[in-house]
C-alpha cells in the first residue's frame, strides 16, 4: 500500500508541473483585420442620419399631404349674362333659318291659281319677340353666401345663363344639349321669349309641330304682345288645315300689331282664304301703307277688290304690281290674265 500510495503521489506532483504553465492566463488580441470593418458600417449610419435630419421638413409636408385630402378646387362663380338688347345676327342665326320654314307660301285660295300664290312674311321680318324679362339681369343676385359659397341667382338670372349657354352649344353643333338647356331656362323663367323663340325652331327643324305649336300658345299666354308667336302659331295651324284656328290666333294679337306691315299681310291672306274679302282689303291697305311697291300685296288687294266688285281699283293694284321688277314670270303672267278679265267687264 505504501508502495501505491507513493507511485500515486509521483504522478500527481508530475501533472502538477505540467498543468501550471498551461493555467496562465493567455492574452487574446483581436485580429487587426476586423477590428477595421466597424467604421464603414458606422460612417454609413451617421451619413443616414444627417440625410433625415435634413429631409426632415420635406417628410412632414408630405405625409401631411398623404394624410389629408387634398381639397377640391375653388369654383370660379359664374357671372350672370344677359343676353343684348338688341339680339345680333349670329345669336338668332339658329332660331330665325328655322321659323323661316313655317313662314313660306300660304297655300293657294279657291279664287287663286297657285301662281298668284302670296309669299307670307319671311322669318327675317317678322316681328321678333320683345325683350324678355330675362335679357335685364339684374348684377347683384338674389342672395350672396358666405366665405367660399357660391352667389345664389334669381330665376330670370338663371334663365338668362342657361340661354346664353345654349346659344355657345348650338355654334357648336351640341343640338341635344342646346335643347336640354332651353327647356331649363324656360323652366326656371317663361317669359324668356328668346330661348322660348330658339326652341320653337329646333322643333321645326325636326318636324315636331305639336311641340313647336303647344310652347307657342304657352308663349303667347304668358305674354299676348308677341306677335311674332302669333304669327308662326297661325301658320302652323293653317298647315293642320286649321284656317279658323289660325285666324283666332291673329285676331287675338291684332290689337298688338299696331302698324306691323307683315302682320297685316299675313292676315290680309287669312281673310282672303276665307273668303272676307272687305276686310283682306282693309288690312292690305294697312300693310301697304309702309312698303307701298310690295308686288304681293298688291296682287291681294287686287283679287280682293275683284272680288268685292270694285274693278277699277283692282285694275290700279294689278297695274302696279306690274311694275314690279322682280315680279315671277308666273306672277306677271297671272296679273296679265287679270287685267283682261276686268278690261273685258269694264267696256
Amino acid at each position: 500500500m505504501s508502495l501505491i500510495n507513493q507511485m500515486l503521489q509521483d504522478l500527481e506532483r508530475r501533472n502538477a508541473g505540467v498543468a501550471s504553465p498551461s493555467r496562465q492566463p493567455i492574452p487574446v488580441q483581436a485580429a487587426p483585420g476586423r477590428r477595421k470593418r466597424y467604421w464603414p458600417v458606422l460612417l454609413c449610419l451617421v451619413l443616414l442620419a444627417l440625410l433625415l435630419w435634413q429631409a426632415q421638413p420635406w417628410l412632414l409636408a408630405w405625409w401631411q399631404q398623404y394624410r389629408t385630402p387634398a381639397a377640391p378646387p375653388p369654383v370660379a362663380e359664374p357671372a350672370p349674362v344677359a343676353p343684348p338688347a338688341a339680339a345680333p345676327a349670329e345669336q338668332h342665326y339658329h332660331a330665325l333659318h328655322l321659323l323661316e320654314s313655317t313662314l313660306s307660301e300660304l297655300p293657294a285660295s279657291p279664287s287663286i291659281p297657285a301662281t298668284a300664290r302670296r309669299s307670307s312674311p319671311s322669318a327675317s321680318n317678322v316681328n321678333r319677340p320683345a325683350k324678355s324679362e330675362a335679357g335685364a339681369v339684374d348684377s347683384k343676385p338674389l342672395t350672396e353666401g358666405r366665405g367660399n359659397s357660391l352667389k345664389q341667382f334669381s330665376p330670370e338670372q338663371q334663365s338668362a345663363n342657361q340661354y346664353r349657354q345654349a346659344v355657345d352649344f348650338l355654334q357648336q353643333g351640341r343640338v341635344a344639349e342646346a335643347q336640354a338647356l332651353l327647356s331649363q331656362a324656360l323652366t326656371a323663367d317663361p317669359r324668356n321669349h328668346d330661348a322660348r323663340q330658339m326652341l320653337v325652331g329646333l322643333h321645326l327643324d325636326n318636324q315636331r309641330h305639336v311641340q313647336a305649336i303647344a310652347l307657342l300658345q304657352q308663349g303667347l299666354q304668358q305674354d299676348p304682345k308677341q306677335t311674332g308667336f302669333s304669327m308662326t302659331l297661325a301658320r302652323l295651324q293653317l298647315e293642320a288645315a286649321d284656317l279658323t284656328g289660325a285666324l283666332v290666333t291673329m285676331q287675338q294679337a291684332l290689337p298688338y300689331a299696331a302698324d306691323d306691315a307683315d302682320y297685316h299681310g299675313f292676315y290680309a291672306a287669312l281673310l282672303q282664304r276665307e273668303g272676307s274679302h272687305e276686310a283682306a282689303a282693309q288690312h292690305y291697305l294697312t300693310a301697304l301703307r309702309t312698303r307701298p311697291e310690295n308686288a304681293s300685296w298688291l296682287i291681294g288687294l287686287g283679287i280682293s277688290w275683284q272680288a268685292s266688285g270694285k274693278l277699277a281699283d283692282a285694275r290700279e293694284a294689278y297695274q302696279r304690281a306690274q311694275q314690279d321688277p322682280g315680279l315671277s314670270s308666273q306672277l306677271a303672267q297671272f296679273v296679265d290674265q287679270r287685267l283682261k278679265q276686268i278690261n273685258q267687264r269694264l267696256r
